[in-house]
């Protein structure tokens, strides 16, 4: 199950906002002409997992695989846990694998956080 996709650009923050702040008429169509990939955050085995996928050479997607890049769901852990730890795994997967040209959109899903409950998604998946 798919809980959210992260937007990969193809600039760092900085130079992302410059270029916005610069076209405000066209911010919108141009912000994702610039995605050139996802991290993707699911629940599958019982885990959290997080994927990284990229647009290569001929415009088709393709899934680079980070092994060991999940953490396990253990009965015990509450919503907000798991919030948590989501958080602290894209903060990590930002600074493994994220080069300083590009930037992780992770505002929008962070704030998106507060209002849902990933724990009762998981448990309705089951």
């Amino acid at each position: 199950m798919i809980i959210y996709e992260v937007p990969i650009y193809s600039m760092s923050k900085e130079e992302f906002d410059r270029r916005c702040e610069l076209g405000q008429n066209e911010k919108i169509s141009w912000k994702y002409n610039q995605i050139i990939g996802y991290l993707v955050i699911s629940y599958k085995y019982d885990s959290i997992w997080f994927d990284k996928y990229f647009i290569n050479d001929k415009n088709s997607i393709e899934n680079y695989r980070i092994s060991d890049y999940h953490f396990y769901i253990k009965s015990s852990m509450d919503d907000d846990e798991i919030k948590k730890n989501i958080e602290e795994w894209i903060k990590s997967f930002e600074q493994d694998h994220i080069e300083d040209r590009c930037y992780l959109d992770k505002g929008t899903f962070i704030d998106m956080l507060k209002y849902i409950n990933i724990k009762e998604m998981i448990n309705d998946k089951k």
